[in-house]
């Protein structure tokens, strides 16, 4: 198993639970035995303005915002909010936003104030915490725009210390370090780019895609391409999984990175499950707390807690 690291540092009072801040739940280092493979040399053209201040400051740097942006359009669209969310959560969404001054004129199609910022998923999903950070600011500090209002929220979550374990050969390997990014698999089939997945989550809605991926085996209810990848506050969980993967060849390659909390869902699994109502019946929508993962790690099975945003996260695409 290789390793590449990113770093992360302090948080604010609106953190985000998980990562290696979560006191509850603390982060167990990566064995020593573990090979840790150098970074590949990142071209002066990757490079991210300002990612290293941002990362030691525990904040997101505008050209991380400028990347989230270029992926969905900051305007809050109440048609593409219902498709999202569904109409009950949607028009909750609606009421609060109006109540705080956050939403000045709910009876428009779309707007492009502040409140366009609930157009990226990540604050979408947790549009009651936006909402509650939004009402605590003072008027003079509240931003006037939606790229404002999503930079501002994005800092007060902070970043989270997260990994993903993927099983590659060498190829595999090289083409990370190419695009440098990780991709979604959908993203790998031929003819498919980034905008043929942000297609898949407009039409289908970021809670809808949210279920296909957590039960992966009606993936074809969104056309059989998963347009999301997942991320795993613990490196244990991340490689379990791997681990059934890691054939031909191929070895468990795990990925220690600083990701903002904002690029990812705010929903835990248990979150998801609950929500699958409308697309796949009450069969799944009991999700326990607490479920067993069997692997070619441990062939008995790990128990997973369903109700922790550090099991899992859901990001669209992971730019290094």
């Amino acid at each position: 198993m290789a390793a590449g690291t990113i770093g992360c540092a302090g948080r604010s009072a609106w953190f985000e639970p998980g990562g290696e801040s979560d006191s509850s739940n603390p982060q167990l280092p990566v064995p020593s035995t573990v090979q840790v493979l150098p970074l590949p040399p990142i071209s002066s053209n990757c490079k991210v303005e300002g990612l290293e201040d941002a990362i030691l400051k525990n904040r997101v740097a505008s050209a991380e915002i400028e990347w989230m942006m270029e992926q969905r359009r900051l305007e809050l669209d109440l048609k593409q909010l219902k498709v999202d969310y569904g109409e009950e959560e949607a028009a909750e969404i609606v009421k609060e936003a109006s109540a705080c001054g956050l939403l000045t004129d709910a009876s428009t199609a779309s707007c492009k104030g502040p409140a366009g910022a609930l157009a990226w998923p990540g604050v979408g999903t947790r549009w009651r915490r936006f909402v509650a950070w939004w009402s605590s600011l003072a008027e003079v500090e509240r931003p006037t725009d939606a790229r404002g209002a999503l930079q501002g929220f994005a800092d007060a979550l902070g970043r989270v210390r997260t990994f993903r374990a993927l099983a590659l050969d060498k190829d595999g390997l090289e083409l990370i370090a190419q695009k440098d990014e990780i991709f979604p698999s959908g993203r790998l089939r031929p003819g498919i780019n980034a905008s043929t997945l942000q297609d898949i989550i407009n039409t289908h809605g970021v809670t809808k895609v949210a279920v296909m991926r957590l039960f992966i085996s009606h993936i074809d209810k969104i056309g059989g391409i998963d347009p999301s990848i997942s991320l795993h506050d613990d490196w244990q969980t991340t490689s379990i999984i791997a681990s059934g993967y890691a054939r031909g060849g191929k070895r468990v390659h795990l990925f220690e990175v600083s990701v903002p909390a904002v690029e990812s869902l705010g929903l835990t699994l248990q979150e998801v499950a609950h929500r699958s109502g409308p697309y796949l019946g009450p069969r799944y929508a009991d999700h326990d707390r607490w479920f067993l993962f069997p692997s070619p790690a441990v062939p008995e099975g790990t128990w997973f807690d369903a109700t922790l945003q550090r099991t899992e996260r859901s990001v669209s695409e992971l730019p290094f």
